[in-house]
């Protein structure tokens, strides 16, 4: 079966956030970034508020400030992982508009075999055995297949050249060929 599509900035920012959130590598980066930016926060605001304690030697201690200390290291540690998704996703979009990536975005031809995909970008052919993805991820629009935890091979869910009939029996090919891994 042969499929056409267009990669666009979109699809290559959809899979940047499908990455953020699935990825083991970033799950894990973002976890242990979000206790140390927190346990600094509550360190840095407990230094500050109680900074006339180094001072001096009178104890002057309020249970006021202290709640909110921990009001404020708490949230930040709620929503630190959306603001440091959201500030990856920023940084990401800046750079991408800056340097274009060479060979991923625009016209390609995906040939589904039995053995595996061929895709064709430009003058770029790629092929990839089945057994090399090891998980399949989607979203509304697209199938994100994954190579390793920060790789993935993007597939539009719609193509310009098949039938309603046909784009059926495309997502159940690519969908039968990961039956039983992660969706």
């Amino acid at each position: 079966m042969i499929t056409k599509f267009t990669i666009t900035e979109q699809d290559f920012v959809a899979l940047q956030e499908n990455l953020l959130l699935h990825s083991k590598f970033f799950i894990k980066y973002i976890k242990i970034t979000q206790w140390l930016f927190s346990i600094s926060v509550f360190l840095l605001l407990s230094i500050f508020l109680f900074r006339s304690m180094l001072y001096s030697y009178e104890w002057s201690f309020s249970w006021f400030e202290f709640a909110s200390i921990i009001l404020v290291s708490f949230l930040f540690f709620y929503f630190f992982p959306r603001f440091f998704r959201w500030a990856i996703l920023l940084i990401f979009r800046k750079v991408y508009r800056k340097n274009k990536p060479v060979g991923i975005l625009g016209p390609q031809t995906i040939t589904i075999k039995e053995d595996g995909l061929e895709r064709i970008i430009k003058n770029k052919q790629d092929f990839f055995n089945w057994e090399q993805f090891v998980k399949l991820r989607s979203d509304e629009h697209r199938y994100f297949l994954y190579l390793s935890d920060v790789q993935a091979v993007i597939l539009k869910k719609k193509t310009t050249n098949l039938n309603d009939e046909e784009t059926e029996q495309y997502h159940k090919l690519i969908q039968s060929k990961f039956s039983g891994s992660n969706t």
